[in-house]
């Protein structure tokens, strides 16, 4: 019998009845923002007129980018302004997308087989695939945190899934982290220089206590809150919008983990990284890629 990824096709994940968000190079980067914030959505599809299809995606990483060379150049100005008001957000959408340079357009034929499209992305580096269907139109977008919900559904078919984190030194890497007392643009800051989507952040122990990312960005919303909030420190800002003054708790693995039960944390969570803790000590952090590259054939 064949291997269930192969058996199973791209267009099994897509959901046909869900709207699809795109834009249009031209629309502007608070259009965009308000996009990604009322439809709670990392990224959309731009479409190239000139081309006459869509060639970029723009995601919020971009939007990170590009509001933290904003308002580093003029951090005093911003603090009276939200993300609407602000009048030197300026840019479009076609000036935005891939401003980040991690976010290439990487399409997949819907007809495609699940292993394809987890290789693909996996030698992409990629977050997301866009899904085509045989006339060559957009349909859909095939998410990594999807093909994890379909593997946390299946995983009796994966011998992988009981091997431990320890065996597989999955994830084991020096974490990059940032001090509570410094400020949210500061993290932000780190984020995009050393060109990753989240980063831990540490108590006065240096323990690794929560994390950051971008898409946390849009705890600011679009007018909700003043610019001026990036420079609260992160204790602050990472309950702006909860219900409570605590800080959400951290989501992690041990180290005795099996692969399964990590791929389980990701679909009930819906996080996009995992810190792998054995005590108080961190010995890594496993990010969505690293899970989907055990299934890469």
């Amino acid at each position: 019998e064949e291997a269930i990824l192969t058996r199973t096709k791209v267009s099994d994940l897509c959901d046909g009845d869900s709207p699809i968000h795109t834009v249009g190079k031209k629309e502007s980067v608070k259009e965009i923002f308000n996009i990604l914030t009322e439809n709670k959505i990392l990224s959309v599809p731009v479409y190239d007129n000139r081309a006459g299809k869509y060639k970029t995606f723009i995601d919020i990483l971009d939007l990170l980018v590009y509001s933290v060379e904003v308002i580093g150049d003029d951090a005093i100005g911003a603090g009276y302004e939200t993300f609407s008001s602000h009048e030197k957000f300026v840019a479009s959408c076609g000036e935005l997308s891939d401003r980040s340079h991690r976010n290439p357009f990487v399409a997949i034929d819907e007809n495609s087989s699940l292993q394809l499209a987890v290789n693909r992305m996996s030698k992409n580096k990629v977050h997301r695939l866009a899904t085509i269907n045989s006339a060559g139109e957009l349909r859909d977008l095939i998410s990594q945190s999807a093909i994890v919900r379909f593997l946390s559904k299946n995983l009796d078919e994966f011998p992988v899934a009981e091997k431990t984190v320890q065996e597989l030194s999955l994830g084991y890497r020096e974490p990059i982290s940032v001090p509570m007392s410094k400020s949210a643009f500061y993290a932000f800051e780190q984020i995009v220089k050393n060109q990753i989507s989240g980063i831990g952040v540490t108590n006065d122990d240096g323990e690794i206590v929560a994390n950051i990312s971008a898409s946390d960005l849009k705890k600011l919303g679009y007018d909700n809150y003043l610019l001026s909030n990036m420079f609260m420190t992160l204790d602050k800002f990472l309950v702006l919008d909860n219900e409570s003054d605590e800080i959400p708790q951290l989501i992690s693995a041990k180290p005795s983990d099996t692969v399964g039960q990590v791929i389980q944390q990701f679909a009930k969570h819906k996080v996009h990284r995992l810190y792998v803790k054995d005590g108080t000590t961190t010995k890594g952090v496993i990010t969505l890629s690293d899970v989907l590259a055990l299934f890469t054939q």
